[in-house]
């Protein structure tokens, strides 16, 4: 069976959760983060809602930014 093309979470988001995760605990903002992944706030947070691991990496750089605080 032929695969299909590639989501663009696939390719523009879901490689960098490691990078989401260090760029909430060091403070960016949602809007600091869409533009360095190349994606809209919109679409970001569709993205957030639908994919348990994207809100898992960002809810976690988020607990460890207040945390070192």
């Amino acid at each position: 069976m032929a695969r299909g093309r590639q989501s663009n979470y696939d390719t523009l988001v879901k490689p960098h959760l490691d990078k989401i995760r260090e760029w909430r605990k060091t403070g960016a903002t949602v809007e600091q983060i869409c533009d360095a992944l190349g994606v809209g706030v919109s679409t970001f947070m569709t993205y957030k809602k639908n994919n348990q691991e994207l809100q898992d990496a960002y809810k976690k750089g988020t607990t460890e930014f207040v945390f070192e605080l």
